[in-house]
């Protein structure tokens, strides 16, 4: 079994995640998205893999089965500007890991 089949793809270890994306006209550093905006986004830019070579229907939905099983299973989803200064979103990103 690969790890596009496994049950629980985040293996109780990975509670949150945090989604990178660099707009400029956007001024918000960091929201939180539901699984569902999270699969979404993951799958609007291309599963964030510029370099896929196959992007057939059934990888497709290898790709967006496996995003979807492993968004529904994390306590926090988060999409962090990385346009904003560096040490802004440092910050942030030791908010939401708690550090």
């Amino acid at each position: 079994m690969d790890c596009w089949q496994r049950e629980d793809p985040a293996h109780d270890n990975v509670k949150k995640a945090i989604l990178l994306k660099r707009d400029p006209k956007d001024r918000s550093i960091l929201n939180q998205l539901s699984a569902e905006e999270a699969s979404r986004y993951i799958e609007a830019v291309d599963f964030c893999n510029p370099h896929m070579l196959v992007k057939d229907e059934r990888k497709s939905n290898l790709r967006r089965n496996f995003f979807k099983r492993l968004f529904s299973s994390l306590e926090e989803i988060y999409i962090m500007n990385t346009a904003s200064p560096l040490n802004q979103t440092h910050k942030a990103i030791r908010e939401v890991l708690e550090l």
